[in-house]
């Protein structure tokens, strides 16, 4: 790799910064949902915790792209945290499985077996994106291109060096 492309800063900053800013523009439109009823008038309801949640991860998107490494520091916990909340929730849902008395005994055999396997999957997704993530953000690389990133602007005035074309 040609490291006069990069001018002594890796992209790192930049690369997560589009993934959060992604991540929070697409949970922004999805936060909206259109309600159709039976009656000539249909309305649009928004769940405010989605839009507030992607909100926030479009505001850290811009100090992620600049290389604060106290933003990255920001996600990494909130990663953590919310993925820990989350596995809690499925754990629950793997050892205390819903109720079916409304079934006959097979079919609740098979109801519980695809509800189970269900949240097997889904723990195991959750936990295995929750590594994923703080594996990346914690990586030796990573960090160290935060912390490249925040010497080049302190070093510039606040302006770091940008890539030849």
């Amino acid at each position: 790799m040609n490291r006069s492309l990069f001018c002594g800063a890796t992209p790192w900053p930049k690369i997560i910064a589009a993934m959060v800013g992604g991540v929070g523009l697409s949970g922004i439109f999805s936060a909206w949902s259109p309600v159709f009823e039976p009656r000539l008038f249909s309305s649009v309801e928004c769940d405010w915790r989605v839009l507030l949640g992607s909100a926030v991860l479009l505001v850290i998107s811009y100090p992620l792209a600049t290389g604060r490494d106290w933003a990255r520091r920001v996600l990494l916990w909130a990663v953590s945290l919310i993925g820990v909340i989350i596995l809690l929730w499925r754990g629950v849902l793997l050892l205390f499985p819903m109720s079916y008395s409304d079934l006959s005994p097979e079919q609740v055999r098979v109801a519980r077996l695809t509800a189970f396997l269900s949240n097997l999957s889904s723990f195991l997704f959750i936990l295995s994106l929750l590594v994923f993530l703080a594996l990346l953000l914690s990586h030796p690389h990573v960090v160290a291109s935060f912390r490249t990133s925040k010497r080049l602007n302190q070093a510039t005035g606040g302006t770091a060096p940008r890539p030849n074309a």
